[in-house]
C-alpha cells in the first residue's frame, strides 16, 4: 500500500511557482496548495496570488518565499515603513489590522482545540491596540561596520549576519528614532571628537580587527591628550600587536596621567617583549 510518505514531493528547491494563498498558518506564513500539497509561503497573505520560489522541500510540505504579488488579496494594504519587508523587525504591516486581530484569535482557538482538545473553549474577543504603530518604548539594535563607518539598525529579515540601517522605525516613537540616529551619528568618526574615536575603537576590537582598533584608539588619544584611559587603551592594543615601543610610550603616558596598577602590569608585559618582535 502506497502512503503519503512514499510519494515524492511535487516541487523542487528553487522552483518558481504561482500560488493562491488560502490562509495564514501559525507563525505567519501563507498557506497555499498545489494539487493538495501544502506550501507555506513567507510574505504571502490570504487572497493573494503570488509567484514564489521554493526554499525548502519535505515530503509533506514545502516552504517558499513570495517574490512577486500577481494579484493582491482584499486584505493586503500598503505598508507605511520604507524599510518593510527587508527589515526583520516586524511583520504584517501589509495586512489589514482587523485581519491581524482575527487571525490571532483563530490561532488561539485552533491551538486550544488541537493541543488541548477544547473544541468549544470560551474565548473573549481580542482587545485591539489603541495604536498600531509607535507604541514601543524599548528597542534593541545592532551595530555593523560599513564603508561609511559604524551603522546602527535591525537585522535583515531572515539574516543574523546583516544589519539594515534604519532611518525611521514605525515600532518606536519619534523620540526613540531620534535617539537611535543620534547614537549612530555620534559613533561615526567625524575627525574631531575623541569620544567617537573611542567608540569606533571598541567596535573594531569587538570585531577582532585589532589593527583598525589601534588606529582609532590612536586618534582618540591624540584628540584627548589628557585622558589616561585613552592612552591605556592604545597601549593595550599596541601590546596585542606586539608593538613594544609603541605600547610602552602609550602606557607611560597613561601612568603620568594617573592611571592605576593595571597599567603597571601592562608595562611589565611590554618590557618582556623582545625588541626584535616590535611591530
Amino acid at each position: 500500500m502506497t502512503t503519503l510518505t512514499d510519494v515524492a514531493a511535487p516541487v523542487q528547491r528553487d522552483q518558481e511557482l504561482e500560488l493562491t494563498i488560502e490562509s495564514l498558518a501559525y507563525g505567519g506564513n501563507g498557506v497555499a496548495r498545489l494539487d493538495g500539497f501544502v506550501v507555506f509561503v513567507r510574505r504571502g497573505l490570504p487572497g493573494d496570488t503570488v509567484k514564489a520560489r521554493v526554499t525548502k522541500v519535505q515530503r509533506r510540505h514545502a516552504e517558499a518565499l513570495a517574490t512577486e504579488v500577481v494579484t493582491a488579496g482584499h486584505l493586503r494594504v500598503d505598508a507605511p515603513c520604507a524599510h518593510y519587508p527587508a527589515c526583520g523587525g516586524c511583520r504584517f504591516q501589509d495586512l489589514a489590522y482587523e485581519a491581524q486581530v482575527q487571525t490571532k484569535h483563530q490561532w488561539v482557538a485552533d491551538s486550544l482545540q488541537r493541543l488541548a482538545g477544547l473544541a468549544d473553549a470560551p474565548l473573549e474577543p481580542i482587545v485591539p491596540a489603541k495604536s498600531q504603530f509607535h507604541y514601543r518604548n524599548k528597542m534593541e539594535y545592532s551595530f555593523a561596520q560599513t564603508e561609511e563607518g559604524p551603522t546602527l539598525g535591525l537585522h535583515v529579515a531572515g539574516r543574523w549576519d546583516t544589519v539594515l540601517e534604519i532611518e525611521r522605525c514605525w515600532l518606536t516613537s519619534d523620540l526613540g528614532n531620534r535617539i537611535r540616529n543620534t547614537v549612530r551619528d555620534w559613533a561615526r568618526v567625524d575627525g574631531e571628537r575623541p569620544a567617537a574615536h573611542r567608540f569606533a575603537a571598541r567596535i573594531y576590537e569587538d570585531m577582532g580587527a585589532v589593527d583598525l582598533a589601534e588606529e582609532a584608539a590612536d586618534r582618540a588619544a591624540q584628540r584627548g591628550p589628557t585622558d589616561a584611559s585613552a592612552w591605556e587603551r592604545l597601549g593595550r592594543l599596541r601590546l596585542r600587536l606586539l608593538d613594544r615601543e609603541g605600547a610602552l610610550e602609550a602606557l607611560r603616558r597613561a601612568m603620568a596621567l594617573g592611571a592605576g596598577g593595571e597599567v603597571r602590569e601592562l608595562i611589565v608585559q611590554a618590557l618582556a617583549l623582545e625588541p626584535s618582535i616590535a611591530g
